[in-house]
């Protein structure tokens, strides 16, 4: 999310020169953000978590240091048609989130690249030893994962007409939330984009409409996803372990 929030100001602090410097910028941001991110990880072997929560600091810093803490408003027309508006019936951004998902979705069940990152999730040691070069994998799902925040920023700027330092407050917790209920494993190896996690992402959303049309404090919202985001986790635990005494 600090990311998406980084990429949203370049976006808007750029657009004046005109689409192509403007995507070429936050692709730039973005895939330097994930290449850092996936070498030390691969090469350096620095424990994932410190990695990503260290560049989360990283990039909300330069986030303030490049917008000045202020929210950058969008004057030009190309930014705002890219998010904004309807194809036939359904909206511009819907239709960037289903063609991103779907082309993800294809990446991952049907090409080799698929089958070597659900390799690598479900035993990297396996896989290494199966000749599949996992840290250069890892290297490139990091650079794809940030391209994609990148693009989600450039979204938000087009859908707001403005890009704030403070966007995507829980754009993490989101995230996290939406991939398990969808059934993704955290230990890695099982998963899908469609439709597990597009299932994720609506439950959050009606949850968040429901709680919106029930009149509940918005400061409530936090709490319930953080407790989703729990049952789901414990389930998933249950089930691994049932998983392991049946195979056992």
């Amino acid at each position: 999310a600090r990311v998406a929030a980084l990429c949203g100001i370049v976006v808007a602090q750029l657009s004046g020169d005109g689409p192509i410097v403007t995507i070429l910028a936050m692709l730039g941001v973005s895939i330097a953000i994930g290449l850092i991110n996936g070498t030390l990880i691969a090469k350096a072997k620095v424990n994932p978590f410190v990695v990503t929560l260290g560049m989360l600091s990283i990039a909300y810093s330069l986030t303030l240091l490049v917008s000045g803490g202020r929210v950058i408003r969008n004057h030009d027309p190309w930014l705002a048609s890219v998010a904004q508006g309807d194809i036939g019936p359904i909206p511009k951004a819907v239709v960037l989130f289903l063609l991103v998902a779907t082309l993800v979705h294809f990446l991952l069940s049907r090409t080799q690249f698929g089958r070597h990152v659900y390799a690598v999730g479900g035993n990297f040691e396996a896989s290494r030893l199966a000749g599949i070069r996992v840290d250069r994998l890892l290297i490139v799902c990091y650079v794809l994962v940030a391209a994609c925040s990148g693009l989600a920023g450039m979204v938000l700027t087009s859908r707001l007409n403005s890009a704030s330092p403070l966007a995507l407050p829980s754009g993490e917790l989101d995230a996290i939330a939406a991939v398990i209920i969808g059934g993704t494993r955290l230990g890695g190896g099982e998963g899908s984009v469609l439709p597990g996690t597009l299932i994720g992402v609506l439950i959050l959303a009606a949850m968040d409409n429901g709680l919106i049309l029930l009149g509940i404090d918005p400061d409530w919202q936090g709490l319930m996803k953080g407790s989703v985001i729990i049952l789901a986790v414990g389930f998933d635990i249950l089930q691994g372990r049932r998983s392991g005494r049946i195979r056992s």
